[in-house]
Formats: C-alpha cells, structure tokens, sequence
C-alpha cells in the first residue's frame, strides 16, 4: 500500500555562527556550519528566506525575510534544512503538495499519516468527527494567554495521545499494512514553545510493529 506523499523528512543542518553582512543592499545573514553544500532551504525566525547563496561548503549568505525586517525584530533563530533526510533527532517534518508527485510507503508513510493524525481537528472529520489530535487548535489558545511550561507541554501529551490512540483504533481494522507502517507506540522526546514568537516545536519518535522507529520535528 501506499499514499501520495505531502509530508517529507529534511535533516537540520548543524549551524555553529550567524552574522549580519553589511556590505549588500538587501539585510543577509552569513551562516557558518558543516555541509551548508546541502543547503535546500533556510528558516530565520522560522520563516522561509527568500533566497540563499552558496559560499563554500561550510559558508553560505541568506536574505532575511523582509517580514522580520519591516517588523523591526531581531534574528532569534537560523535553521538550514539540507536536500536529504534520515529520520534522526536532526529531521523536521515540511509539508508540500504539487508539482512532482511521488509515493511514500514504509516508515515514511507512517510518519505521514501520524502527523497528519496529530494535525487533525476534532469535529472537522464528516465521517469519523472524534478522530485527532488537535495540536494545531493549541497554537491560538497558548498564543491568546500567557501559558506556562507544564500547561503547553501537558497540551502537547493529550494531543499525542489521542493520535496515537485514534490512529492504533483505525489501524487495528486493516489488514493491509506493512509491519513498518503500524504504530506501536508514540514518545514525546521533547516540547518547545516560544511565546514571543508564538513557535510551538515538538519531538515524536515513532515506534512501528517491524522494530524501527522515526523521530519526527514538528514545528508550528
């Protein structure tokens, strides 16, 4: 079996210093770290720049997204996000559909629909409206009050285990999946929430009936 794949797995690519360059008519970052050769794209603030440019393979020169420029923030994080993926605790979760359409299946399907279980509203299903997470509900209440450590992170545990449990209730019906594309259990490796920013980042790692797991970085 397999689905269209809309979620993909990209490496974080170790950044070890970041500084401004002066000597250009748009604002830039240089980012200094290890295989910047395999640069696909770069987040600031987690926001997508617009546009990046290889110096050497430990060098490379950014634009600062004209949205952090024009709101007069300061650079608060710089993420290089490389061509390949591994499945690893250096793996975020992009979300893309169009353009070449291609097939996921194994682990990676997994990891798929899991994420997409986490995402899910519940009421926002016709046929099965109890089904989901809900964790993107979490972004506007944490972002709407001040919320402390233990309340965003008891958050993000409820969510998990609602999809793990509703995707285990759905999965226990089929017959057809792979061992590698059934869910054994689901541990929270670690929660993140920036309330200035209202950046919510949360660690899975993913345990499948073959005895291979995925972590999966998820940032909101």
């Amino acid at each position: 079996m397999a689905d269209l794949q809309v979620v993909y797995l990209q490496d974080v690519v170790t950044v070890t210093k970041v500084e401004p360059v002066d000597t250009l008519d748009i604002a830039a970052v240089k980012i200094t770290g290890k295989r910047m050769d395999s640069a696909a794209m770069v987040l600031i603030n987690n926001i997508l720049s617009p546009s990046f440019l290889l110096l050497s393979q430990s060098e490379l020169v950014a634009e600062v997204p004209s949205i952090v420029v024009d709101g007069g923030d300061i650079i608060r994080s710089v993420a290089v996000l490389s061509s390949r993926a591994s499945n690893t605790e250096r793996s975020v979760i992009n979300f893309r559909l169009g353009g070449h359409l291609t097939k996921v299946t194994g682990i990676q399907r997994l990891v798929q629909r899991y994420i997409l279980m986490l995402l899910t509203s519940p009421g926002s299903d016709l046929f099965d409206p109890d089904i989901g997470g809900g964790l993107q509900d979490l972004i506007g209440v944490v972002a709407s009050r001040p919320a402390s450590d233990h309340e965003v992170t008891s958050s993000v545990a409820r969510a998990v285990n609602k999809a793990t449990e509703d995707l285990q209730s759905i999965q226990g019906t089929s017959s057809f999946l792979e061992p590698s594309e059934r869910l054994v259990s689901a541990d929270i490796i670690g929660t993140f929430f920036d309330p200035r920013t209202t950046v919510l980042a949360v660690q899975v790692q993913l345990n499948s009936a073959a005895g291979r797991s995925a972590v999966a970085n998820l940032v909101l």
